[in-house]
């Protein structure tokens, strides 16, 4: 994300002080750099949040996040990458590391379990590819998935339920069904 991209999050986040439900759409080239300042201005916003990783194993991008100066004690992780890409997990407190042949039901038992590492009142889960989860998991559970996270927003149970898409996948018809639920969809970095 760009500083104009980063301000326009911002600008969601002071428009909707009660919570909302966001999509950003990522280049390919900057997709991890985009998703990095998305969650660092949440952070810096006085948010903790839950991170979902279908991208990066939790060691590589929680050092990411550390090299970026976000404070890694507010956010809790749960990592579907390191089990995809057939690696061994790390254990780490803050961690919830999901078995390749988790369900989606699997994943919001994780989200539940991640909210008990956090103290603040101001919460977020972030995923960070919705179009990643969807080359493991039928198009229909996605879409289940997606409809939990506009709920416990609904419900006030978190502030911000933050999809990451890659551009082009953009206007494939899930992500549009998935973009009807959101309040707002975000343009992310152009590198």
């Amino acid at each position: 994300m760009t500083s104009k991209d980063t301000s326009s999050l911002k600008r969601a986040i002071e428009a909707h002080k009660d919570g909302a439900v966001l999509m950003v759409e990522h280049p390919a080239s900057t997709y991890i750099d985009s998703t990095i300042l998305a969650v660092k201005t949440l952070t810096d916003a006085g948010y903790e949040g839950v991170y979902i990783s279908y991208q990066r194993p939790y060691k590589n991008i929680s050092d990411r996040f550390k090299a970026e100066g976000i404070a890694v004690d507010s956010i809790a992780f749960i990592d579907a990458a390191t089990a995809l890409a057939d690696q061994k997990n790390e254990k780490n407190p803050k961690c919830i590391c999901l078995a390749s042949d988790a369900d989606i039901d699997d994943l919001v038992r994780a989200v539940y379990t991640s909210f008990e590492k956090l103290d603040g009142k101001g919460k977020f889960v972030y995923m960070d590819s919705l179009s990643t989860i969807t080359l493991y998991k039928p198009l229909s559970e996605v879409v289940r998935f997606s409809e939990f996270m506009v709920r416990i927003v609904r419900k006030h149970e978190i502030h911000y339920a933050v999809f990451g898409v890659a551009e082009d996948f953009a206007q494939k018809n899930f992500v549009k069904n998935i973009a009807l639920r959101v309040d707002e969809v975000l343009q992310g970095g152009n590198g």
